[in-house]
């Protein structure tokens, strides 16, 4: 029992240390749309989305690649509508953030490139869907919770060592009773810890 006590103490300032060294990055993202792959007779909605918000976090593994987590949501209004019935779907998802070019909190020179960061990542999880009853297609009333995937791309620039701005490109595929796509594109706020 001591000897496992000793080696905990003199691990704890080497655990305590990598823990601090870690970063972590915090993203908000609202973006535009388009849904693709929808059958108009079952779904009854319009194929841009009213509104699509995105928040990300994730931690860093190693110097390239982040484990990280994420919440989507979007709204369709049922056609020639706006924020009407239609679908709402909210996506969690847990993946892999890689970077491509990481930047560090105080860049070698000030130069663009050095505060610039390049990702791509992949996140699976469950997607719930709904369809309100008054979208009046085939699956109106309906809730599921099916599986799906996000796949996306981006860029980040930071103006001061924790705040910064991007831009980011998403396809997300759910496998609801009739499969749909949501293109996903906008910028992004990102802070860093």
């Amino acid at each position: 029992m001591r000897k496992a006590f000793f080696i905990t103490l003199l691990l704890l300032p080497f655990v305590s240390t990598v823990a601090q060294s870690r970063e972590a990055t915090i993203k908000f993202s609202p973006g535009w749309g388009y849904m693709a792959l929808l059958d108009d007779k079952a779904m009854n909605i319009r194929k841009f989305p009213d509104l699509m918000l995105n928040l990300e976090a994730a931690v860093e593994g190693t110097a390239h690649l982040y484990p990280m987590l994420e919440v989507m949501y979007a709204h369709s209004s049922r056609k020639d509508t706006w924020f009407s019935g239609g679908l709402d779907m909210i996506g969690i998802g847990i993946g892999l953030k890689i970077l491509v070019k990481p930047a560090d909190y105080v860049p070698e020179t000030d130069d663009l490139l050095d505060r610039t960061r390049y990702w791509f990542s992949v996140a699976p999880g469950p997607y719930i869907t709904t369809i309100s009853s008054s979208s009046g297609g085939v699956n109106a009333g309906t809730t599921k919770v099916s599986f799906g995937i996000d796949i996306g791309a981006g860029i980040e620039y930071y103006f001061l060592p924790n705040l910064g701005i991007g831009g980011q490109a998403k396809l997300i595929y759910v496998g609801y009773s009739d499969d749909y796509l949501l293109l996903n594109f906008g910028p992004s706020i990102v802070g860093r810890f």
